[in-house]
């Protein structure tokens, strides 16, 4: 073999274990701006000036369904993911542009931390745990997320902890201020965790496994501190009061509300067949349950006395996203097609439910001819974002 054949088929040899890695995926900034002129959101959006919103611009660089768009917690950036185009964006509300992307990233999971200058996502391939300064465009930390398929994540309110289960029953534990792990809990053996939510105060992980096992653990010390018993039905989900003193959980036929002092049965809320299996949640202050299930209902429920407030009306198609704003005097609903909803839900006597029929006005914001498939509203109540099937993204506000 002649010297020149070697040193090509070595050549050869390198590109092909190049491409059989998996390395950390290199940022790089993608500079293209919003092809609609962009103009920024001056105005929290309100129940008086909801007519005012109109299309601010429009994000065209992913390449396939979007399933993940967040906020950041100062709202003044937007995450977007798809496992389609495995392409990871963060894009920077007062320009239009993107200030961060990551190529060959495969995510449902992204997260900021409170400085709002690190991103934290998972790669549901190489199930790793990756932190980037998206600002520098630096990858920083990079650890074992999970041992099997990651099945459900969740992060602490203050933002500073994160919890990620996995298809054989384990909960890795991390600090996110920097990524650090704090271990692991076997919390549910060989059985997929469905869903988790800390306490408010971040002290106590609560998981619900396949199968109905619900169990309280101690995040300092990775131990169980209570698990609930087993009633006629396997709950299908759960959600935390906002002063960690109850615990919703959705059974086919009802809600129950558990103490999380002392961890007594304080309230059956019965309900139509599967009302919470998709959405169940509480407002801000605890007093009001928001539902959605099999039928696409949304409905809302009164938290101290059990009954029903509203059900709102032809919710036909599956639903692309349920929020309050912060007054929780607006409802933001999308339906997967042409459908994205604000209900004035301020009329709504929420203290006093009669069985009598309730007229509310409700406003169509969805851009004409716009297939929303899902919709999130920023916690500064300026901007809503929602994307359509093919990984457009637009982003709706007042301007000027």
């Amino acid at each position: 073999m002649t010297l020149k054949k070697l040193l090509s088929l070595l050549s050869l040899l390198l590109v092909l274990v190049a491409c059989g890695s998996d390395p950390t995926p290199t940022p790089s900034v993608t500079l293209a701006p919003s092809p609609i002129p962009w103009q920024r959101s001056s105005q929290v959006l309100t129940l008086e000036n909801a007519p005012q919103i109109r299309l601010l611009g429009r994000f065209d660089d992913h390449a396939a369904t979007i399933n993940l768009l967040k906020f950041s917690p100062d709202s003044a950036y937007l995450a977007s993911a798809s496992p389609g185009d495995g392409r990871l964006r963060v894009w920077n509300l007062a320009s239009g542009r993107a200030v961060f992307a990551a190529d060959q990233f495969v995510t449902r999971w992204v997260y900021f931390t409170p400085n709002n200058e690190t991103l934290v996502a998972l790669n549901n391939r190489t199930l790793q745990i990756q932190a980037w300064d998206f600002f520098a465009q630096q990858p920083l930390t990079s650890l074992t997320a999970q041992n099997a398929l990651i099945s459900s994540v969740v992060q602490s309110d203050d933002l500073r902890q994160l919890a990620v289960g996995g298809t054989k029953g384990r909960i890795y534990l991390f600090d996110l201020v920097p990524l650090t792990s704090k271990g692991y809990i076997d919390a549910h053996p060989i059985i997929t965790v469905e869903q988790m939510a800390f306490t408010p105060n971040g002290q106590q992980l609560i998981s619900l496994a396949d199968g109905g096992a619900m169990r309280v653990w101690d995040v300092a010390t990775q131990t169980m501190v209570h698990e609930f018993t087993k009633v006629d039905f396997p709950p299908e989900r759960f959600a935390i009061s906002p002063d960690g003193k109850r615990l919703a959980v959705a059974y086919p036929n009802s809600v129950r509300l558990w103490s999380l002092e002392d961890y007594t049965l304080v309230r059956t809320i019965a309900t139509p067949e599967d009302a919470a299996t998709s959405t169940l949640e509480f407002n801000a202050d605890g007093t009001i349950l928001i539902m959605q299930g099999g039928n696409q209902n949304i409905s809302l429920w009164n938290a101290l006395s059990g009954q029903r407030i509203v059900e709102l009306p032809e919710q036909s198609r599956d639903i692309a996203g349920i929020e309050l704003s912060s007054d929780e005097r607006l409802l933001l609903n999308g339906a997967h097609g042409a459908d994205l909803y604000l209900w004035n839900i301020s009329t709504l006597d929420r203290a006093n439910v009669e069985n009598n029929e309730v007229q509310l006005q409700r406003a169509n914001i969805a851009p004409s001819g716009v297939d929303v498939y899902f919709a999130t509203w920023s916690a500064n109540d300026q901007w809503i974002a929602f994307t359509d099937k093919l990984g457009l993204i637009y982003v709706l506000g007042i301007s000027g």
